[in-house]
C-alpha cells in the first residue's frame, strides 16, 4: 500500500538529508519524537535535530519496508541505513492531519543502535 504524499515527503527529505523539508512536513505544532527525543520536538528545534543526525552519519538512509495505513494512523516500518554497520529495523506511527504530519512517533532499539554506531568507530 503506497503512502500518503506527505509521507512520501518525509521520508524523501530525510534521505536527501534536508532538515528544512523534513519540518515543512509537519504541521504548525507537528512534533518528531524517538527514543533519543521522547518528549517530542518541532519547528527549528526537529530541524537542529536532524541536521545532528546528518552530521553523525552523514550516509544515513531510510529504506521503506512496508506501510499500513488506517483511518487513525499511517504506520511505516523501515530499515535505517549507515553504511558500513549500521543497519537498524524500525516503525515510525504518523498522525496526518489536513494533508501534514501532526505527530511522528518512532521507534527502534537504541541499544542495538548504539552498539552498531559505535562500530563506525
Amino acid at each position: 500500500m503506497e503512502p500518503s504524499p506527505i509521507i512520501t515527503a518525509y521520508f524523501e527529505a530525510w534521505n536527501r538529508h534536508d532538515a528544512d523539508g523534513i519540518v515543512a512536513c509537519l504541521t504548525e505544532n507537528g512534533l518528531y519524537h524517538d527514543p533519543y527525543v521522547p518528549q517530542g520536538v518541532g519547528g527549528d528545534a526537529l530541524a537542529q535535530y536532524t541536521q545532528r543526525v546528518f552530521n553523525a552519519l552523514p550516509d544515513i538512509r531510510f529504506d521503506i519496508i512496508t506501510t499500513h495505513i488506517s483511518k487513525a494512523a499511517v504506520i511505516v516500518e523501515w530499515v535505517m541505513v549507515a553504511d558500513p554497520h549500521v543497519h537498524l529495523p524500525g516503525v515510525d506511527i504518523f498522525t496526518v492531519e489536513v494533508g501534514k504530519i501532526l505527530k511522528v512517533q518512532g521507534y527502534y532499539d537504541r541499544k542495538t543502535f548504539e552498539a552498531q554506531r559505535n562500530r563506525l568507530s
